[in-house]
């Protein structure tokens, strides 16, 4: 079974490749971003804002009939995507750098029997995001309270991607030696495989 194999692969690379619906289908995305920035570098920033605005549209243009427990199925998938993401920079002292995030981004399903297609969902963990976890390792949160409720689902036998997420980071960057930084960082985030149970009050910390 494909997602049973999906679930159970642990080589990222491999799980990237494979985040497709079972069968041939072709998928169809238009996408636009906006940005302000007025950040006093791009690279190393150490005062201003960047903000970013991402929505894609996407559609399946055609779809193979799978059959999924004697039943056959087509995959369809029509939904616009948008991701916010706000960072600001503040110097607390010459080389002492404030450094704030606030990230968030829903996918919205236009028809009735839209699914997202796999590689348009939300990831968490990761340097990225949550760097308490493992790269895309978070689960979601309600997968997770699926899983305390049902003793006999296993968490390594879950998908971990979303229709919606939120994340907070908040970092202290401080000189130790030479060009050598250090960092203090706090984030708090949560994804929801569901986007209608979304909570941006309910975060996990980091």
């Amino acid at each position: 079974n494909y997602e049973e194999f999906l679930r159970r692969t642990t080589d990222p690379r491999l799980q990237q490749l494979l985040l497709v619906p079972e069968g041939e289908s072709t998928l169809y995305a238009v996408s636009s971003t906006a940005s302000l920035d007025f950040r006093d570098s791009a690279f190393v920033p150490t005062r201003g804002l960047f903000a970013t605005a991402f929505v894609e549209w996407a559609r399946t243009l055609r779809s193979q009939s799978v059959d999924v427990a004697d039943v056959s199925q087509r995959f369809t998938s029509h939904h616009l995507r948008v991701t916010l993401s706000s960072s600001s920079y503040l110097p607390i002292s010459n080389a002492v750098i404030l450094a704030a995030q606030v990230r968030a981004g829903r996918v919205m399903h236009l028809a009735d029997d839209s699914k997202t297609y796999p590689n348009r969902q939300y990831f968490l963990g990761g340097p990225d995001s949550m760097r308490a976890y493992l790269q895309e390792a978070f689960i979601p949160q309600d997968v997770a309270e699926a899983i305390q409720a049902d003793p006999a689902l296993s968490p390594d036998a879950v998908l971990r991607g979303g229709d919606a997420f939120v994340l907070l980071r908040g970092e202290l960057r401080y000189p130790m030696w030479g060009t050598l930084h250090g960092g203090l960082f706090v984030e708090f985030g949560n994804l929801w495989a569901d986007a209608s149970t979304m909570n941006p009050f309910d975060l996990r910390p980091t």
